[in-house]
């Protein structure tokens, strides 16, 4: 009776297994979404078209994750999601800082998620540190490197024009710093922004392609598929892109000083850079014309102590050939004087 009793008992719904499962899968897909957000940040400059609405919709998927995680927390992959959210969120907070609306709601899921986890608590202690530590000091270590590397400016956009066939433009900035400033121009391609309906990804692949110091007059403008600068050809863009079989853009910019990232290192790292690397060229020159003459030198040396040797030698010879020249004169008069007294 017992035993049938037990299996017509119905198991409650909030302890079916294979919900929870399904539904535990949810912090996978978030963080497949921080991975994204990852590139995204990394990659592309995020604008938002509709702010609100970005807003919104995040509270609403926070609440729902989150929800979701306190359902299945003690799930596998909730737990292994909510460790794994951690690592994934550091990069995006530390390339994105002051993207409020992108990193309060997911810094909270991201957290609930972490500590809603059932795992052994000495484990989650562990994590916890760890993770201290890796936000800590590795914000620590990102800022002091990007503060090292980067001048503060104040940059205004003043000019902005894309070519006649689209595919590329250009923008000018008038950048402000602690010296006299400069204007600085740069080129972008143009069909790689992405317009995900809340928000706009812009790309961040450019190219420096002039700057000047201030004072200085300066003026661009696209004639057919050349950007020309004070009236001199500094871009060419029919080098740079051809459109395959399906009519698609494909841009050429492996190579050729195109910068990718969202890191703006070009001023005044790239200048330290080649400053440096100018100044090393220059030394490793001079160290080869110096071992160059130093060998001349030794070549030089060489031959004029072969040329003193075999003069030394030219003169013992001649000095040798007259002392014999001299016995043999001072023995021919010996003997005349010899038989000259005989004689007598």
């Amino acid at each position: 009776m017992e035993t049938a009793e037990k299996k017509q008992t119905k198991q409650p719904a909030g302890d079916n297994k294979w919900l929870k499962t399904a539904l535990s899968l949810v912090g996978l897909l978030f963080s497949g979404l921080l991975v994204y957000f990852d590139y995204t940040v990394f990659f592309f400059d995020i604008q938002y078209t509709n702010k609100m609405r970005f807003a919104i919709v995040g509270a609403v998927l926070s609440v729902l994750v989150c929800a979701d995680f306190l359902y299945t927390r003690k799930n596998f992959f909730t737990c292994f999601s909510g460790i794994l959210n951690m690592f994934l969120f550091f990069p995006m907070l530390m390339m994105d800082w002051g993207n409020w609306p992108l990193l309060i709601p997911v810094a909270i899921v991201t957290l609930f998620g972490f500590f809603s986890c059932h795992i052994n608590e000495t484990a989650k202690t562990v994590f916890g540190t760890v993770f201290l530590l890796i936000y800590i000091l590795g914000g620590i270590a990102f800022y002091m490197f990007a503060n090292m590397f980067q001048v503060k400016t104040v940059d205004t956009l003043i000019a902005e024009e894309a070519s006649p066939s689209g595919e590329f433009r250009y923008y000018m900035l008038d950048v402000k710093n602690k010296a006299s400033g400069k204007y600085a121009v740069y080129i972008q391609p143009n069909r790689l922004d992405k317009d995900n309906g809340m928000f706009r990804r812009d790309t961040t692949i450019k190219k420096m392609v002039k700057q000047v110091n201030k004072p200085a007059e300066i003026s661009c403008r696209w004639e057919g598929d050349k950007l020309l600068i004070n009236d001199e050809v500094y871009f060419t863009e029919s080098k740079h892109f051809e459109r395959n079989a399906d009519g698609d853009t494909v841009y050429w910019i492996e190579n050729d000083n195109w910068q990718y990232t969202c890191f703006d290192l070009d001023y005044p790292l790239s200048d330290t850079i080649n400053n440096i690397k100018e100044t090393i060229e220059r030394k490793i020159k001079k160290m080869k014309e110096e071992d160059q003459k130093a060998k001349e030198k030794e070549a030089n040396n060489s031959s004029d102590s072969e040329s003193s040797a075999q003069s030394e030698t030219a003169v013992v010879s001649e000095s040798a050939a007259d002392s014999e020249t001299t016995d043999e004169t001072g023995a021919d008069e010996t003997v005349t004087s010899e038989i000259s007294a005989e004689q007598s």
